[in-house]
């Protein structure tokens, strides 16, 4: 079976445990040819944004590696719940989904309607590089990938957030730690989960199967447990064993696929 896999930065670690993965279990995955399309990469950036754009000889690669695929693996953007890796002055909390953790006393509660509403405004919005080139929406590439592709599409869920305050706060290079500390991973863990929720509609509206993050990479609270990020140096992603238990239901899926079709 081909497949192409199509994402952003999470997709690269995904590229690589493919690259080196020796589990004789993986049978689906050694069954089929992959081949991966970073969208960070030019000339990928900005091609899915209009239908001029579409025709250019990038865009035409990328809808016949689409069109050629029989499947698609797509690990896309979810990064947006970072921002509750810096404590606002306000120190806000939101009533999450069941199960989750009541807000904590002493903070200031806002809406999760307005959440909702940042969250959506993200995954419909472009955004530009640091040379200002713009970069399709996670719906316009989710539209994109469902046109184009005649087979099956599964996104996998973005990673959880690190529970190491820590190991955030040291990583000042690239993220803005304020003087008010990191948020409690309790907040920190509803904001990702609002935003899975919202991508997993957005999926469930394109006709794209979603895979949540595996229940082995999380303690039984539901947060991160440290093995996942283990030799990572940034707080946002994922280390090599998080990759093998992604694999591990990549695997699975596409196992439904090939039996799906020796049945039809």
């Amino acid at each position: 079976m081909r497949v192409v896999l199509v994402g952003h930065s999470h997709s690269i670690a995904i590229a690589s445990a493919l690259d080196i993965t020796s589990d004789p279990q993986l049978t689906n995955l050694a069954a089929c040819c992959f081949e991966h399309v970073y969208l960070r990469r030019d000339p990928y950036h900005g091609l899915l944004r209009d239908r001029m754009a579409r025709h250019t000889q990038h865009g035409r690669s990328l809808r016949q590696k689409l069109t050629a695929a029989e499947a698609a693996v797509l690990s896309l953007e979810g990064g947006w719940h970072d921002f509750g890796m810096v404590e606002r002055r306000d120190r806000f909390d939101f009533f999450g989904g069941p199960g989750e953790a009541s807000p904590k006393h002493g903070r200031q509660l806002i809406p999760r309607r307005l959440l909702e509403e940042y969250f959506d405004e993200r995954m419909n919005s472009t955004t530009s590089s640091a040379e200002g080139v713009k970069r399709s929406s996670f719906v316009e590439v989710l539209t994109f990938v469902r046109e184009h592709l005649d087979g099956p599409a599964v996104l996998l869920e973005s990673p959880p957030p690190v529970p190491d305050e820590e190991k955030i706060a040291k990583y000042r290079q690239t993220i803005a730690v304020s003087k008010h500390g990191v948020p409690p991973i309790a907040i920190r863990h509803k904001l990702w989960r609002l935003q899975c929720s919202l991508m997993r509609l957005y999926c469930e509206r394109a006709g794209v199967d979603y895979i949540a993050v595996p229940k082995q990479v999380l303690d039984p609270d539901g947060i991160l447990v440290a093995k996942a990020y283990e030799g990572v140096d940034d707080p946002t992603h994922m280390g090599s064993w998080y990759g093998q238990c992604v694999l591990k239901q990549v695997d699975t899926w596409l196992g439904l696929q090939l039996c799906r079709r020796q049945v039809c």
